[in-house]
């Protein structure tokens, strides 16, 4: 079942094409949200840990707290990701 999606905007990342975000540090609980303008999109951090994999036009994902180093998207159009506090 999706976490509940509709907390507080913590922090928005926006843009095209395959980028790299840096290290995204999660202090508590947070949902994950993004929209893909053609999927499929591929959000991951170090490693190769897939945070996301979806060929869905948007969706959302809980995040444990820690720290998720080298964080990277991959996608082959624009695409909006937020991070949001659990409701």
């Amino acid at each position: 079942m999706s976490p509940a999606v509709g907390g507080r905007l913590l922090r928005r990342f926006s843009g095209s094409g395959n980028t790299r975000l840096g290290t995204i540090a999660v202090s508590s609980g947070q949902v994950l949200v993004w929209r893909a303008q053609r999927p499929p999109l591929q959000i991951f951090a170090a490693n190769r840990f897939i945070l996301v994999s979806s060929h869905a036009f948007a969706g959302n994902v809980k995040l444990a707290r820690g720290s998720y180093p080298g964080v990277r998207v991959a996608s082959h159009a624009a695409w909006t990701i937020e991070l949001r506090a659990r409701s």
